[in-house]
């Protein structure tokens, strides 16, 4: 068996982020009392979310700042007066309670759990995240949740897989696979820690970055094979 201990991200690679993040929104909205005048609201509120993700990652933004900056940016594009800090806090407890899966993360966790000890490895707010793992089936499955926010670092920097390799000393590096949907945080993280690594791409997105996974598949059911290669 190759790979003794794999790490998942969390947010569309076992779960559904978008349906997720989509319900989220409009129960918030309605909570707030705001109506969901255009179709395109989600939309638009998703183009400043990966947009300000995308600055996290390359550092141009802090992680304390980036959940309410979201939201501030989205009420001044529609004219919306509303506390940003409260309306993210509603929306972080609802988005937490919800917790569909990518097709197949279950069965897949399910298989691996008779081989491997996994861990989710995400960038996401850790309240949110212990919350939806809690309420989902992968409770039973995933040995630990890292969030990288309670670290002060995340991925891709390679500060973030030294935390998990320092719970599982025991487990070499070339025993464990990073698998993720992120070129940027999971794929380079996991090449700057020094450690195999799985894209998760079913979309066939385009490979825009100079880096190369060890493996990429596009159902997660196609990750059995790899870790019981020898």
């Amino acid at each position: 068996m190759k790979y003794k201990l794999i790490l998942f991200d969390s947010d569309e690679t076992l779960f559904d982020y978008k349906r997720c993040a989509r319900e989220a929104f409009s129960i918030t909205l309605s909570y707030f009392q705001i109506p969901f005048l255009r179709a395109s609201y989600f939309e638009e509120f998703e183009s400043i979310n990966m947009e300000i993700w995308n600055d996290f990652e390359s550092g141009k933004i802090l992680h304390s700042a980036l959940y309410v900056e979201r939201f501030k940016r989205f009420f001044s594009l529609n004219n919306i007066e509303l506390d940003a800090k409260q309306f993210n806090a509603q929306y972080l407890d609802v988005i937490g309670q919800l917790s569909y899966l990518i097709e197949g993360a279950n069965d897949i966790c399910k298989a691996l759990k008779k081989y491997c000890t996994m861990v989710i490895l995400t960038n996401g707010f850790p309240s949110t995240h212990y919350q939806r793992v809690k309420n989902s089936p992968l409770s039973l499955l995933i040995d630990k949740v890292v969030a990288t926010y309670d670290y002060g670092y995340a991925k891709p920097d390679k500060r973030v897989f030294d935390i998990v390799f320092k719970l599982y000393p025991q487990i070499s590096r070339d025993s464990i696979l990073m698998v993720g949907d992120g070129l940027h945080s999971d794929v380079m993280g996991g090449i700057n820690a020094n450690i195999d690594t799985c894209w998760f791409n079913p979309y066939s997105k385009q490979n825009t970055l100079a880096v190369l996974p060890t493996y990429i598949i596009s159902n997660l059911r196609e990750i059995l094979p790899i870790v019981l290669a020898e």
